[in-house]
This record gives C-alpha cells, sequence and structure tokens, in this order.
C-alpha cells in the first residue's frame, strides 16, 4: 500500500491561534474572511465519490493547478483541476491503459509547461508504475517514464522544475528482492525522464516525500526512512552530479519530513512531524542556513495529532506551513523569528478537514504582494465523502501590515 495513504489521521481537539496584531510581518486573522486571511474557495468534486486533492501549483492569481484523485468504490481515478482567477474546472486527463491512477505533486515552468506526477496501475491488484502527466496549454499527456528494475510498487511522490528541460521526481520503489521501500529518482533533460541513483539511509524502508530545487546543481530531497526503529528524517542533495545523504534532525521517537522549500541555498525549511518521547505526533520543522539541518520549534494544538504537510515560502521572513490539528486545518507562519499558528477556516466541523500541499504565486513579496493556496479534503458530515477542500489567502501590496 502507498505509505501516504496507510497514514492515520486522527484529529480531536481546538487549533490554538496564535497571530500577529499592529505592525507585523504576521498576517492577521480576520473575524471575517476577507483580504489578508484564509478563506474557502473549493475546487469542484467528481460526483458522488471520494475527491482529494493532494498538492498545487499557483502559477499565478489565475491560473493555478490542484491535482490529486477521485475514489469510487477502491479504485482511484488521477484528478486535475484548474483556477482561472474566477472559478475552478475539472480538466479532462487521461491515463492510457490504466485500472487506476493518482497524482500527488504538480509543478509548472509557465501556464503552457505543468508537469504532474503520481503512480498508476494496469490491472486490478497489480503493482503500481510511476506516472508522469504533462500540460502543454490544451491538454494532459501521459509522458514515458521510468521504472526501477526488478520492483514491485513504484511511486513518484514529488515533482520540481528548474526549466523546461530540467526536472525531476523522487518517490520510492519495492525492491523485490527484499519487499523494503527504496528511493527512487528520476531526471527530465528535456526529451526524456531516466532514473538516476540515489543512496538509501537503511537497509529497511526508505521513501522520499518532498523535492526543492535551488538551481540545476542544487536540489534537494526529503522524506523518511525506517531501522530496527524509527521511522527517521530522511534529506538527500544533489551537486551537479550525485546525490548524497545530508545529515537531519531527529528530535523525537518517531520523525518525519514530507515537505521541502528553499529560499536560497543557505535559507531551506522542511516540514513534517515527530513524536516525542511518551507524547502525540506534534509538528515539525526543519532548516537549513548553508552547513546545518536544525530542528526548530513550531506550534502545535492543544491536544490531538499535529502534521504539517505542505510548504511554501515567500521570503525568507514569510513563511507557509499547512497540514492538520486539532479540530480541522493547521496553518503556520514565520516570520523570520517563529513560527505561529494562523487562523483558518474549516469546510466542516470536527476532524475532518486536512490541508496538503501550498503555494504562493511566483514573484511576490510582502511589500508587492501575492497570493497563496492551499488544498486537501475535508469528510461531507451527511454523505462521508471526502470532498476537495482549497483555501486562498490574499496579502495586498503595501508596505506595511495593518
Amino acid at each position: 500500500m502507498k505509505y501516504l495513504k496507510t497514514m492515520l489521521v486522527s484529529i480531536l481537539l481546538l487549533i490554538g491561534v496564535l497571530i500577529g496584531s499592529s505592525v507585523s510581518r504576521i498576517p492577521v486573522a480576520l473575524a471575517t474572511c476577507g483580504t489578508d486571511a484564509w478563506c474557502i474557495n473549493n475546487p469542484l468534486n467528481v460526483a458522488n465519490v471520494h475527491n482529494t486533492l493532494w498538492d498545487v501549483d499557483a502559477i499565478a492569481s489565475n491560473n493555478v493547478w490542484a491535482v490529486g484523485w477521485a475514489l469510487t468504490n477502491t479504485v482511484e481515478t488521477a484528478l486535475a483541476e484548474r483556477y482561472n482567477g474566477t472559478s475552478w474546472s475539472i480538466s479532462s486527463l487521461s491515463v492510457p491503459n490504466s485500472y487506476s491512477s493518482s497524482l500527488y505533486s504538480v509543478a509548472a515552468t509557465s501556464g503552457t509547461d505543468v508537469w504532474a506526477v503520481g503512480d498508476y496501475t494496469t490491472v486490478s491488484g497489480g503493482a503500481d508504475q510511476t506516472l508522469i502527466m504533462r500540460w502543454n496549454g490544451f491538454a494532459w499527456n501521459k509522458v514515458t517514464s521510468p521504472n526501477a528494475p526488478n520492483s514491485g510498487d513504484n511511486v513518484l511522490n514529488a515533482v520540481a522544475v528548474v526549466s523546461s528541460t530540467d526536472a525531476w521526481a523522487v518517490g520510492y520503489y519495492i525492491d523485490s528482492s527484499t519487499s523494503k521501500k527504496r528511493t527512487l529518482i528520476v531526471h527530465w533533460n528535456g526529451s526524456q525522464w531516466a532514473t538516476v541513483s540515489s543512496p538509501n539511509a537503511s537497509s529497511y524502508d526508505n521513501n522520499l516525500q518532498g523535492l526543492t530545487v535551488v538551481n540545476s546543481t542544487n536540489v534537494w530531497a526529503s522524506g523518511l526512512y525506517n531501522d530496527i526503529i524509527g521511522p527517521y528524517t530522511l534529506i538527500m542533495r544533489w551537486d551537479g552530479s550525485t546525490w548524497n545523504t545530508v545529515s537531519s534532525a531527529n528530535p523525537g521517537t518517531v520523525d518525519a519530513l514530507y515537505k521541502i522549500a528553499a529560499i536560497t541555498s543557505n535559507d531551506i525549511w522542511s516540514v513534517g512531524g515527530y513524536v516525542p518521547s511518551g507524547t502525540r505526533y506534534l509538528s515539525l520543522t526543519e532548516h537549513w542556513d548553508g552547513s546545518t539541518w536544525s530542528y526548530v520549534s513550531s506550534p502545535n494544538t492543544i491536544t490531538g495529532t499535529n502534521s504539517l504537510r505542505g510548504l511554501a515560502p515567500v521570503q525568507s521572513n514569510a513563511v507557509w506551513a499547512t497540514g492538520y490539528g486539532g479540530t480541522g486545518t493547521l496553518i503556520e507562519y514565520w516570520n523570520g523569528t517563529q513560527w505561529s499558528i494562523v487562523s483558518s477556516q474549516n469546510q466542516v466541523s470536527g476532524s475532518g478537514n486536512l490541508l496538503y500541499g501550498v503555494s504562493v504565486t511566483p514573484g511576490g513579496s510582502l511589500i508587492a504582494g501575492y497570493t497563496a493556496w492551499t488544498v486537501g479534503y475535508y469528510v461531507d458530515t451527511t454523505t462521508q465523502l471526502k470532498q476537495t477542500l482549497a483555501l486562498v489567502y490574499d496579502h495586498p501590496a503595501t508596505a506595511r501590515r495593518p
């Protein structure tokens, strides 16, 4: 089974809200949703089935892509939706010769060059194969992608692009000889995708979940690995010629990183969750300063599971992380000094509101303004179906915060 779908989500109590006031770089949480607050702006759903969004890429305020899957009984179908500045629409997407298919990550170089990755099967009960789709401005097309030799499942969890001729995707495959997960990294050179050799931190399971690029010779991936005990955080770096494991912090007895995002070569964040000894699952944030990955304290709800699954920086003192905690959506903000929880809306009351990917429009800043999107799903209390969930945040162009 896919790791992302086997994580148990237990969300129980109220989100504590820490917000800024007066002149501050921490966004203000307004009593009613509007400018400078996270507001629900839900995408569409395939009718009468489960719908889940896993990632989002905001190319511009009027060009936003979100990907995931629709689930009918036990069969998944890849789902892509687009926001045009006014409304969402489901984009036609067909995976040839597939029985089931899912998308986990999306990244664009432009409005006419968008990549999405995940996995698909050709028959019921068959092994997962890598799935890479590309939007050319008019249609989604499946692009041939490699799978590890002598393997079972092959899954791509994240994609990131340097340019139209330089892109990366990461995930894992199942080694048929050991039945263990091994890191999987593939690269696009402008004409084809090819597997690139990558290390494993353990002889047990290794799983890459997040990916970010600084430039063509500086690419980072994050995830987790298991040993006799664990899991532990896993971070790897491409230096232009090889992938190498980089030491990262493990503050708990269970530690996992799900997303990673670079601002500069010496200012990189990764987020996930961890379990301190004898306590519950808490949000985890780690920072790279150019030489060392360090644990950075982040807030949590009073009780219940907390996990950060999305990460998007605006600038060094404006970074967003999204996930779930307490009774619903969890959004945190780094203001250059500390992480704080920012108020966010929920579609339904209770634990059934979860956020995964988050993205900000490129070229934005605290002064110039920007738009941010985060996506996930909520559980309809009447039908018990998972339904798409999206929140949007509009930061106005201003030198001073209200």
